[in-house]
């Protein structure tokens, strides 16, 4: 079976034989399908109102067993704090979040989901993951396993170690 990134591979393994091209492939069918996912998800999402910034704040919220200060939200979502900042603003006005000071530094601040936001994000959460186990059903459950296990292999080396 072959695809778009096949005949990438080939293309640049013709024109630089010297390379080893199987980055391009695996890296490549990475990155298109998250892009295709995400595009399937942001359409999902605005019908419901939100963007995916806004729904993955209030997630983190909702996951949460305490409210979350900015940068945490900021590093599990992996954007910048004034990014958190902005997606925040209409969840703020739209009663989805309450913003208080933070218990132990009154200079900080902390984010908390609402009631209305713990119901749009369970409102929202089983049409989202329905969307998501969609294309997943083009593998068995042993080749889901599989690309899972490779998926947090893969991840833990490249992503930042904690701190």
């Amino acid at each position: 079976m072959t695809d778009a990134l096949t005949d990438v591979r080939a293309q640049w393994k013709r024109l630089r034989p010297e390379l080893d091209t199987l980055p391009i492939e695996t890296v490549g069918r990475i990155n298109r399908i998250a892009r295709i996912q995400q595009r399937r998800s942001d359409a999902l999402l605005a019908t419901f109102g939100f963007i995916r910034g806004e729904f993955d704040i209030l997630a983190a919220l909702v996951r949460s067993d305490h409210p979350l200060m900015p940068s945490e939200i900021a590093d599990a979502l992996i954007v910048s704090p004034p990014v958190v900042t902005k997606w925040s603003k209409r969840l703020l006005a739209s009663g989805y979040i309450t913003r208080g000071a933070h218990p132990r530094d009154g200079r900080g601040a902390v984010l908390s989901a609402t009631e209305a936001g713990h119901a749009a994000i369970h409102a929202m959460l089983p049409v989202q993951l329905e969307a998501e186990a969609e294309p997943l059903a083009a593998l068995t459950p042993a080749q889901l396993d599989t690309l899972n296990n490779s998926l947090r292999l893969l991840l833990a080396a490249i992503e930042p170690a904690a701190d």
